[in-house]
């Protein structure tokens, strides 16, 4: 058998994707149905005993296993393990594609295939994902607190953090919940970077519905660095504007770059050592209320005596001006495309400027699913 189709939470394990636990579980189960020599399972695993294991058990099972089906997830569809009933031996591998996917391989991806994929991404990392939801996902029924959406109406970035979670992402189709679906898009957003992200395929910009929900991170998480509960220190520089500067009076200043500054961001002041490394005096926080032409207003006061240059450096939104899909049927994947990449350690730019087309794109089916 080959090595193939784990899961995200295994891709890493040696030698197969099945936990140890796992291992455990088909062994016994094989002993328990077999008058022929047993299977010796050790109390604990290390990576040499773990390597025996699973090649013992490889070769006992090959008996059971249907001669087309190749890869260690043809394990699952034998009636020993089926017999385990156990959700951790079916999460060791991607989810199984839909069955009328073999003669119809550009199928619409459902909320429920997208959900199945994304949400494995979520386990030991600081990964969540809010669902596949209808772009009316705010909608509430009849005014009782119950959204489409409640953990997007709801979305509290103070307590994902609490709880480790600092990569966000979603994905949404462009018709309301009460019609059948259109289009997918996706969003990502990194509450470590503060960068808020939001990709189509075909590079329309976000629609309105969006565009709040991005700015309620935005505001949530610019929030959380006034308070200092995120330390803006920390957060890398990958979007940071800065400028030397020259007051004309409490809350006006000239800088030589106006075009780099936004109207209505967050702004604060502070220095560069000697090694380029960025230091905000944390007292400093602003915004900027108006721009005419080299001349920034600010809302308040600047505080700050020895603090030369200023900077906007805060949560930000982008999305793709790029177009990457041109036929009809790949918008799913090409949504979970976006977000994977950056759960890969991928930036934006290197993403959007990476165009894959849509027969391209199609085969990455065959990364996310296992074969029916």
């Amino acid at each position: 058998m080959v090595h193939n189709y784990c899961s995200p939470n295994n891709r890493n394990n040696s030698h197969t994707c099945f936990s140890n636990n796992s291992l455990k579980k088909i062994a016994n189960e094989y002993n328990k149905r077999t008058k022929k020599t047993k299977i010796k399972v050790p109390k604990t695993l290390n990576d040499a005993s773990r390597k025996t294991l699973w090649t013992t058990i490889e070769k006992k099972m090959q008996q059971f296993i249907d001669k087309s089906c190749q890869g260690q997830h043809c394990l699952l569809d034998t009636q020993l393990v089926k017999n385990i009933d156990d959700s951790e031996l079916e999460e060791s591998f991607r989810p199984q594609m839909p069955k009328e996917w073999k003669d119809k391989p550009t199928t619409w991806l459902s909320t429920v295939d997208i959900k199945k994929v994304m949400k494995q991404y979520e386990k030991n990392s600081d990964f969540v994902f809010a669902g596949a939801v209808p772009i009316d996902f705010d909608y509430d029924f009849g005014g009782l607190g119950q959204c489409v959406s409640n953990e997007l109406c709801n979305l509290n970035i103070e307590e994902l953090i609490k709880k480790n979670k600092y990569q966000f992402g979603v994905v949404f189709n462009l018709d309301p919940h009460y019609k059948s679906g259109s289009h997918w898009t996706s969003l990502y957003a990194n509450f470590r970077t503060g960068g808020i992200y939001y990709f189509d395929s075909y590079a329309n910009q976000p629609p309105e519905e969006v565009m709040i929900l991005m700015e309620r991170i935005k505001s949530q998480g610019n929030l959380l660095l006034k308070q200092n509960k995120l330390d803006i220190n920390e957060m890398p520089d990958l979007y940071t504007q800065f400028s030397e500067y020259s007051r004309i009076s409490k809350r006006k200043i000239v800088v030589d770059n106006p075009e780099d500054f936004h109207i209505d961001t967050l702004v604060s002041f502070g220095s560069i050592d000697n090694q380029n490394r960025v230091n905000i005096d944390k007292l400093t926080f602003n915004k900027i209320k108006n721009i005419n032409g080299n001349e920034l207003t600010l809302q308040n006061n600047i505080e700050c005596s020895d603090c030369p240059y200023i900077f906007m450096k805060s949560f930000r939104t982008f999305y793709n001006n790029n177009r990457f899909q041109f036929k009809n049927s790949e918008c799913g994947v090409y949504s979970m495309h976006f977000i994977e990449e950056f759960l890969n350690g991928k930036t934006f730019d290197q993403i959007i400027n990476n165009i894959i087309k849509d027969d391209e794109i199609n085969k990455k089916r065959n990364y996310f699913y296992r074969p029916y």
